[in-house]
Parts: structure tokens; C-alpha cells; sequence
């Protein structure tokens, strides 16, 4: 054998185990194509029940289902989540899970639904006190009481007038003007309110002056008859805050005015001043007796707190104004802060009316044996005589009758 026969035989080897290679390879790779191929095109169905009352959906990676057959890789997995529609709860999945949300591995065909139960309705009920109200809110939103679902959280908020103190809650347990309560059953809810206890040591004398007579008309109120004076500070601006200059103004002979230190009150005080004067000087104008208390001392004006009294009276709302004897056997008459917004905007029918109860205690015209008949006349007289404008109210049409026929 040659040198060249020797070359020719090597080179025939490489090209046949070359052959051999390349197919070997080619063998391998046809059949890892084939398992892959055939992982590929195994999946499951999983079905998912809709209920009524709810709705479930599906999702696999950023892919999400809201069919009710969810076709799914095998071992590969999905969440499934649950959301209940109003007035239910999501209670439990078919599989025993209690979660809303939920991760499952797909192996086989399979099934899952989701329970849902209605929640419960209970009635909230509340009952407002004389001198506050309850608010009811939900999520910071205020609402009525009535019907909520169970498990609704609320805050119940006291809302307490001038005058008054919060004592307890009945119904909720706190002792906090507001609370946050979960209703888990039907619940009434009453607000106990205390009015604040008179104490004439918490007073302060704001009017009290030893001029003897008004500074512009020049006339003392004892002096004054039957002739027609309207007193011109009736029309005065006063200023908030300056109030010695605005009592140095208003003198007067005849009254205490006293209001509560726990509160500003200063232009009320003003204001009852003012048409306190008024109604003297127009009821002596019309020729009734000046009461005795005048010619003995200042008559007391109490400015209160909404709810207060003065003294234990019976039968005596203390929401309204009053005259009274007190403890020291002077007459009095107690305002309510109720009534300060009537004076700011009219000639104000309280100060009017229970000036005229004073002079009813004394007077020559009119015999005063029923509180009925009082009460019809002073209204009377404050809406026909002081005011600048009838009156049509039945006390006033009672009173006139009574008038025309005498």
C-alpha cells in the first residue's frame, strides 16, 4: 500500500463517522422537539361557577378570564378571586378555602365556585334630647338613621346647645360627646343632656349706672307721662367690644341686666336694654301705673343659658322667657339665649311681652286672675300697641275682641 492509498482510507473513515455524527445529533434533537411538543399541548379546564349574588374571575400571569371554562397549562398556576355584590359577603369556596383570594395548581380538569350570604339588616334609631340633636355619619358623610348592614361602621356625634352638658349615651357605652360603634344588632341610641344649674355667682352685672337720665332725650322714665317719646337710641350702632362707652349711653334707672360669664353676651345685653327702655316708656305712654318695683330698686334682667332657670318654677318651661319672683321677693324676668336672634332682626316680641307681664303685676286697666287672659293680653299689647304691625295670632284676635267690646 502506497503513501497516497493511506490518505485516501483516512479520509474516508472521517467522512463516514462524520455521517454518523450528524445523524446521532439530528436523532436527538427530532426527539427533545417531540417531548416539548408534547408538554405543550397539555391542558385543563377549569370551570368556574358564577353565583347570583357575587362574581368570580380568574386570572393567569397579566391574563385575566370572566368565562365560566378557563383553559389552563398543566401545573401551571392561577388566582381566582371573588367579589360579592351588595347587601352579601363572600363566606367560603367550594374547596373549603375562606379567602377572597386564592392560588391554585391545575392538574386535572377541575371546579371551583364561590359562597356568598346575605348580610344582615339592622335598624339604627336615635331620640334627641331637648337642647342637642345626634348626628349620624358614615365614611365622614352625615345620614339618616334608619336601616344599615351589618358590621357598618358608624360615628355618633353629639351636637349640645348653649346651656346644656352632655351627661351619657344611652344604648352605646361611653362617656365621650362622640364615639365609633360597629352595629352588629338593632340598636336605639338616646343622647342625656343635663341643663347647666343657675348660679346667680356666676353672673356678671354689666348695667348698673348712677345717671338718672337718658342722655339724649334729657328725661328721667319716672318723669314721663302720657306724652309720645320715642327714644332715639333705639336707632344707635353700638360697638361690639367698646362697652362701657355703650352703657355710659344707655342709662337707665330701672334696670339690672345680668348675663352669664361663662359666655359672651354683651350686645344681647345691649339689645334687651334697649327695647326694655322702649317698652317702659310706650306703656306708661299708654297710661299704665308704673309697677312698684320701679320706685324700689333696678328690676333684675337675667340673661341665661338655653335650659337654665332661675328658681324652681312649676308648670315653667325653661326654654321660654319668664317673670318671677325671686328667692329675695323681687320681681325678675330671665331671657333664654332662644330668643336673642328674634331681637337682632325685629322689634323683639320677648323683651316686649314679659316687660307687659311686670306691669300686669300693678296695673289699673285690666285685672289679671287668669294666666290664659295674661298671656292673650300681653300679646296683645306687644303685637297691636308696641309693634309696628298687627299681630294675627289667636292670643292677638282673642285680645282685640275683648278690647272692642269694653
Amino acid at each position: 500500500m502506497n503513501k497516497f492509498s493511506h490518505v485516501k482510507i483516512k479520509y474516508f473513515l472521517y467522512v463516514v463517522f462524520s455521517i454518523l455524527f450528524l445523524y446521532s445529533c439530528s436523532k436527538e434533537d427530532e426527539d427533545e422537539i417531540s417531548i416539548i411538543s408534547q408538554t405543550e399541548i397539555i391542558q385543563y379546564n377549569l370551570t368556574v361557577s358564577n353565583s347570583t349574588n357575587g362574581r368570580v374571575r380568574v386570572s393567569q400571569g397579566t391574563f385575566y378570564y370572566d368565562s365560566q371554562v378557563v383553559p389552563v397549562i398543566k401545573g401551571q398556576l392561577v388566582t381566582v378571586e371573588a367579589w360579592a355584590d351588595e347587601g352579601y359577603r363572600f363566606e367560603s369556596w367550594s374547596n373549603g378555602e375562606t379567602d377572597e383570594i386564592i392560588t391554585l395548581s391545575i392538574n386535572s380538569d377541575s371546579s371551583i365556585s364561590a359562597n356568598f350570604v346575605q348580610i344582615q339588616l339592622y335598624e339604627l334609631s336615635v331620640n334627641n334630647p331637648e337642647g342637642g340633636f345626634i348626628i349620624v355619619k358614615k365614611d365622614n358623610i352625615s345620614v339618616s338613621p334608619g336601616e344599615f348592614y351589618e358590621g357598618t361602621e358608624l360615628t355618633i356625634s353629639a351636637v349640645i346647645e348653649e346651656g346644656y352638658l352632655f351627661e351619657s349615651w344611652q344604648g352605646i357605652q361611653s362617656n365621650l360627646e362622640e364615639v365609633t360603634i360597629t352595629l352588629d344588632s338593632n340598636l336605639e341610641i338616646t343622647l342625656e343632656l343635663t341643663p347647666i344649674p343657675f348660679d346667680v355667682n356666676n353672673m356678671d352685672l354689666i348695667k348698673y349706672h348712677l345717671y338718672n337720665k337718658d342722655t339724649l332725650s334729657g328725661k328721667k322714665v319716672n318723669d314721663i307721662k302720657y306724652e309720645r317719646n320715642i327714644m332715639n337710641y333705639l336707632s344707635h350702632s353700638f360697638t361690639e367690644g367698646d362697652i362701657q362707652n355703650n352703657l355710659d349711653y344707655l342709662v337707665s334707672e330701672n334696670f339690672i341686666v345680668w348675663w352669664d360669664s361663662r359666655f359672651n353676651k354683651t350686645e344681647m345685653a345691649i339689645d334687651i336694654l334697649r327695647w326694655s327702655e322702649y317698652s317702659v316708656v310706650k306703656l306708661l305712654e299708654y297710661g299704665f301705673d308704673k309697677p312698684k318695683d320701679f320706685d324700689t330698686h333696678r328690676i333684675n334682667v337675667f340673661v341665661r343659658h338655653e335650659g337654665e332657670q332661675i328658681d324652681i318654677i312649676p308648670d315653667e318651661g325653661t326654654s321660654t322667657a319668664y317673670v318671677s319672683t325671686y328667692k329675695n321677693g323681687r320681681k325678675h324676668i330671665s331671657y333664654p339665649s332662644r330668643n336673642y336672634s328674634i331681637i337682632r332682626e325685629y322689634p323683639t316680641p320677648p323683651v316686649i311681652h314679659e316687660m307687659v307681664h311686670v306691669f300686669q303685676q300693678n296695673t289699673n286697666k285690666i285685672n289679671f286672675d287668669y294666666r290664659w287672659f295674661t298671656e292673650a293680653t300681653a300679646e296683645y299689647i306687644e303685637q297691636k300697641l308696641l309693634l309696628p304691625v298687627n299681630g294675627t295670632s289667636a292670643g292677638y284676635q282673642f285680645a282685640d275682641y275683648l278690647y272692642s267690646t269694653n
